[in-house]
């Protein structure tokens, strides 16, 4: 699912349209490990919710 929803972004190609990808930020603040990243088998862990928000802040930052 992940593929084809990057491959349907970059054949929007619109400056505003973007793939925001959450598993190199798991890996790096959950240690990679899903059990972490989401303690109850489906939302994101508060810290990694955190990071999630504060690396797309940055990204909308950057493009605005």
């Amino acid at each position: 699912m992940n593929q084809t929803l990057e491959d349907l972004v970059r054949r929007i190609d619109k400056p505003n349209v973007r793939y925001f990808r959450v598993s190199d930020l798991m890996r790096k603040y959950a240690e990679d490990d899903i059990d972490v990243a989401t303690p109850d088998g489906f939302h994101y862990s508060v810290e990694l919710h955190r990071r999630v928000g504060e690396a797309l802040a940055r990204e909308i930052a950057d493009w605005a």
